[in-house]
């Protein structure tokens, strides 16, 4: 969750100029395993198929495979060569993007973390673009919460991806799709706020996430929800929904969850 946190503040609201490489993307990949014993940052060193799964967790078969080890920094440099001709030429953002993250699952470049790393860059490009959605809603989570359409549209659009002969509109439409449920909840959200007279929007908004949580739920559930809203403000709506009785704990320190009575 640490360096998860310390890669979406630098791409929610990414510095003026910043440019997309594989250099960057890199770097995005060590800070996400910088509290952990992982090499973070290097590109794979050994292939590696993507392995489809049923529901019960049981291997079906093999979903696609991922670019050679050997052909990785070569494919990375090209995809994101053609992500930035894609913008010159003034084509839809969100296209570009899409495509491009779904060029990113194809490479696989990364041993570990490709998924989580993919959506991060998606809101990097989001966030260069204009698209500013993901300072507030999560997509990470939109994507999470729609895992089997998430799988659906990746099996049918990988499918003759490394001839140059696959179709992109199944992820097309699953990523756009995703956006649009973004900007969807935020303006329920911010009519939520209206009506309510708020004068601390932030804390409305964790309070809103709480109270719309399923289950057992722990601060870092809530951050990812709230990209832009600091932990120590959620611990602190928390402790005072505690305090008012709406909020019990489960368990103590950093791993404890909250349950809502």
């Amino acid at each position: 969750i640490a360096g998860y946190r310390d890669v979406l503040d630098r791409v929610t609201e990414p510095a003026e100029h910043t440019n997309v490489s594989p250099g960057l993307i890199r770097q995005l990949h060590a800070t996400l395993y910088s509290h952990f014993p992982h090499e973070g940052g290097r590109w794979k060193a050994t292939n590696k198929d993507i392995v489809e799964r049923d529901s019960e967790g049981n291997r079906v078969g093999v979903l696609y495979r991922t670019v050679p080890a050997t052909e990785t920094p070569k494919a990375m440099e090209f995809s994101v060569g053609l992500y930035h001709q894609c913008l010159e030429k003034t084509i839809e953002p969100l296209l570009v993007v899409s495509c491009a993250v779904l060029d990113f699952l194809c490479i696989h470049p990364f041993s570990d973390g490709n998924t989580r790393i993919s959506r991060l860059i998606a809101t990097l490009m989001l966030s260069i673009n204009g698209y500013d959605i993901c300072r507030y809603i999560s997509l990470e989570r939109i994507f999470a919460q729609n895992e089997q359409a998430y799988m659906d549209a990746l099996r049918f659009s990988v499918k003759g991806w490394h001839e140059g002969t696959h179709n992109p509109m199944p992820w097309i439409n699953f990523f756009l799709d995703s956006v649009i449920k973004a900007y969807e909840e935020l303006e329920l959200r911010v009519d939520a706020l209206q009506n309510q007279g708020s004068r601390a929007p932030k804390s409305q908004l964790i309070a809103m996430a709480i109270d719309n949580a399923k289950g057992p739920f722990s601060v870092a559930d809530i951050c990812i929800q709230l990209p832009t809203v600091s932990r120590e403000l959620v611990k602190k709506v928390v402790q005072q929904k505690r305090r008012s009785g709406e909020l019990k704990p489960i368990g103590k320190g950093r791993g404890a969850h909250w349950e809502r009575l």
